[in-house]
Protein backbone atom coordinates (compact mmCIF):
# COMPACT_ATOMS: atom_id res chain seq x y z
CA UNK A 1 0.00 0.00 0.00
CA UNK A 2 2.63 2.68 0.88
CA UNK A 3 4.37 1.94 -2.72
CA UNK A 4 0.66 3.38 -4.41
CA UNK A 5 0.98 6.68 -1.43
CA UNK A 6 2.97 8.86 -4.57
CA UNK A 7 0.12 8.23 -7.11
CA UNK A 8 -2.07 10.02 -4.73
CA UNK A 9 0.09 13.32 -3.89
CA UNK A 10 -1.82 15.58 -5.95
CA UNK A 11 -5.06 14.38 -4.64
CA UNK A 12 -3.49 14.83 -0.96
CA UNK A 13 -2.16 18.61 -1.93
CA UNK A 14 -5.81 19.74 -3.67
CA UNK A 15 -7.66 18.31 -0.25
CA UNK A 16 -4.99 20.08 1.82
CA UNK A 17 -5.87 23.37 -0.10
CA UNK A 18 -9.50 23.00 0.25
CA UNK A 19 -9.09 22.10 4.39
CA UNK A 20 -7.25 25.28 4.45
CA UNK A 21 -9.30 27.57 3.02
CA UNK A 22 -12.07 26.08 5.25
CA UNK A 23 -10.67 26.81 8.04
CA UNK A 24 -9.42 30.19 6.75
CA UNK A 25 -13.00 30.91 6.39
CA UNK A 26 -13.91 29.65 10.12
CA UNK A 27 -11.53 31.77 11.51
CA UNK A 28 -12.03 34.92 9.81
CA UNK A 29 -14.73 35.10 6.97
CA UNK A 30 -17.48 35.42 8.74
CA UNK A 31 -20.72 37.52 9.28
CA UNK A 32 -22.60 37.58 12.64
CA UNK A 33 -26.68 38.48 12.12
CA UNK A 34 -28.98 38.56 14.98
CA UNK A 35 -26.56 35.81 17.04
CA UNK A 36 -26.48 33.69 13.72
CA UNK A 37 -22.82 32.99 12.25
CA UNK A 38 -22.99 32.70 8.26
CA UNK A 39 -19.44 31.34 6.94
CA UNK A 40 -18.69 32.95 3.40
CA UNK A 41 -17.16 29.82 1.59
CA UNK A 42 -17.42 30.14 -1.87
CA UNK A 43 -19.76 28.37 -3.81
CA UNK A 44 -16.87 26.81 -5.91
CA UNK A 45 -14.76 25.82 -3.02
CA UNK A 46 -18.22 23.91 -1.96
CA UNK A 47 -17.81 22.30 -5.36
CA UNK A 48 -14.16 21.60 -5.16
CA UNK A 49 -15.00 20.28 -1.72
CA UNK A 50 -18.29 17.94 -3.11
CA UNK A 51 -15.77 16.60 -5.75
CA UNK A 52 -13.13 15.83 -3.78
CA UNK A 53 -15.13 13.87 -1.64
CA UNK A 54 -16.68 12.12 -4.33
CA UNK A 55 -13.49 11.29 -5.71
CA UNK A 56 -12.44 10.52 -2.28
CA UNK A 57 -14.87 7.77 -1.94
CA UNK A 58 -13.93 5.82 -5.32
CA UNK A 59 -10.40 5.47 -3.92
CA UNK A 60 -11.98 3.33 -1.79
CA UNK A 61 -13.70 1.12 -4.59
CA UNK A 62 -10.31 -0.35 -4.95
CA UNK A 63 -10.18 0.71 -8.77
CA UNK A 64 -8.39 2.98 -10.77
CA UNK A 65 -11.44 5.10 -11.87
CA UNK A 66 -10.46 7.44 -8.98
CA UNK A 67 -7.29 8.60 -10.93
CA UNK A 68 -9.99 9.42 -14.13
CA UNK A 69 -12.57 10.93 -11.71
CA UNK A 70 -9.95 13.01 -10.29
CA UNK A 71 -8.25 14.20 -13.78
CA UNK A 72 -11.83 15.33 -14.67
CA UNK A 73 -11.63 17.10 -11.58
CA UNK A 74 -8.99 19.09 -12.14
CA UNK A 75 -9.74 19.91 -15.42
CA UNK A 76 -12.75 21.21 -14.20
CA UNK A 77 -11.14 23.34 -11.71
CA UNK A 78 -9.84 25.73 -14.94
CA UNK A 79 -13.30 26.80 -15.03
CA UNK A 80 -14.67 29.39 -12.07
CA UNK A 81 -17.29 26.65 -11.39
CA UNK A 82 -15.13 24.64 -9.18
CA UNK A 83 -12.18 25.70 -7.11
CA UNK A 84 -9.69 24.30 -4.32
CA UNK A 85 -8.88 27.89 -2.72
CA UNK A 86 -10.05 31.34 -3.68
CA UNK A 87 -6.56 31.99 -4.74
CA UNK A 88 -6.67 32.68 -8.34
CA UNK A 89 -3.29 33.08 -10.40
CA UNK A 90 -4.38 32.79 -13.96
CA UNK A 91 -3.70 33.84 -17.82
CA UNK A 92 -6.01 33.77 -20.69
CA UNK A 93 -5.67 33.46 -23.60
CA UNK A 94 -8.94 34.82 -25.50
CA UNK A 95 -11.79 33.67 -23.13
CA UNK A 96 -9.75 30.46 -21.92
CA UNK A 97 -8.71 31.10 -18.51
CA UNK A 98 -5.30 28.73 -17.55
CA UNK A 99 -5.02 28.65 -13.75
CA UNK A 100 -1.16 28.56 -12.77
CA UNK A 101 -2.08 26.30 -10.10
CA UNK A 102 -4.05 24.02 -11.46
CA UNK A 103 -2.11 23.09 -14.89
CA UNK A 104 0.81 21.82 -12.74
CA UNK A 105 -1.70 19.99 -10.41
CA UNK A 106 -3.00 17.84 -13.72
CA UNK A 107 0.73 17.78 -15.65
CA UNK A 108 1.89 15.78 -11.94
CA UNK A 109 -1.62 13.64 -11.01
CA UNK A 110 -1.32 12.43 -15.12
CA UNK A 111 2.85 12.09 -15.02
CA UNK A 112 1.92 9.83 -11.55
CA UNK A 113 -0.69 8.08 -12.73
CA UNK A 114 0.37 7.90 -16.78
CA UNK A 115 0.95 3.34 -16.15
CA UNK A 116 -2.91 3.43 -15.85
CA UNK A 117 -3.06 4.99 -19.25
CA UNK A 118 -0.70 2.87 -21.11
CA UNK A 119 -1.47 -0.65 -22.09
CA UNK A 120 0.43 -2.95 -20.19
CA UNK A 121 3.14 -4.92 -22.04
CA UNK A 122 2.70 -8.82 -22.51
CA UNK A 123 4.85 -11.56 -21.75
CA UNK A 124 6.09 -13.78 -24.93
CA UNK A 125 3.41 -16.91 -23.13
CA UNK A 126 0.98 -14.07 -22.78
CA UNK A 127 1.04 -12.56 -26.00
CA UNK A 128 1.12 -16.54 -27.18
CA UNK A 129 -2.44 -17.11 -25.31
CA UNK A 130 -4.13 -14.28 -26.51
CA UNK A 131 -2.74 -15.09 -29.94
CA UNK A 132 -4.15 -18.85 -29.45
CA UNK A 133 -7.50 -17.25 -28.56
CA UNK A 134 -8.03 -15.47 -31.40
CA UNK A 135 -7.59 -18.45 -33.52
CA UNK A 136 -9.79 -20.59 -31.23
CA UNK A 137 -12.25 -18.07 -31.67
CA UNK A 138 -12.15 -17.71 -35.51
CA UNK A 139 -11.89 -21.63 -35.98
CA UNK A 140 -15.19 -21.77 -34.03
CA UNK A 141 -17.00 -19.71 -36.24
CA UNK A 142 -15.63 -21.13 -39.56
CA UNK A 143 -15.88 -24.90 -37.83
CA UNK A 144 -19.45 -24.13 -39.48
CA UNK A 145 -18.67 -23.46 -43.09
CA UNK A 146 -18.48 -25.69 -45.86
CA UNK A 147 -15.10 -26.76 -48.01
CA UNK A 148 -16.03 -25.12 -50.65
CA UNK A 149 -16.72 -21.77 -48.40
CA UNK A 150 -13.16 -22.16 -47.14
CA UNK A 151 -11.27 -22.54 -50.17
CA UNK A 152 -12.76 -20.09 -51.70
CA UNK A 153 -11.77 -17.33 -48.57
CA UNK A 154 -9.40 -14.91 -50.04
CA UNK A 155 -6.62 -15.23 -47.69
CA UNK A 156 -5.28 -11.54 -48.23
CA UNK A 157 -8.90 -10.39 -46.78
CA UNK A 158 -8.51 -12.23 -43.54
CA UNK A 159 -6.56 -11.88 -40.18
CA UNK A 160 -3.59 -13.51 -39.78
CA UNK A 161 -5.35 -15.39 -37.00
CA UNK A 162 -8.34 -15.96 -39.29
CA UNK A 163 -6.09 -17.64 -41.70
CA UNK A 164 -4.65 -19.45 -39.39
CA UNK A 165 -7.64 -20.96 -38.14
CA UNK A 166 -8.90 -21.60 -41.78
CA UNK A 167 -5.98 -23.46 -42.20
CA UNK A 168 -6.36 -25.43 -39.13
CA UNK A 169 -10.25 -26.40 -40.36
CA UNK A 170 -8.68 -27.34 -43.78
CA UNK A 171 -5.90 -29.66 -42.39
CA UNK A 172 -8.01 -31.45 -39.80
CA UNK A 173 -10.59 -32.28 -42.83
CA UNK A 174 -7.45 -33.76 -44.78
CA UNK A 175 -7.76 -30.64 -47.61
Amino acid sequence: MLSKLPRFIVFFVTCAMVLYEWTEVLRMNTINIEENTIYLVPASVKIGAIALGIVGLSIFLKRNIWAYLFFLVLIASFFPVLAFNQISMAFYIGSLKLDLIAIPLVVIHVLLNVHLIRRPELSKDQEEGVINEKIDFFEKNLESKSDEELLRMDESDLLEEARDARNKILKKRGL
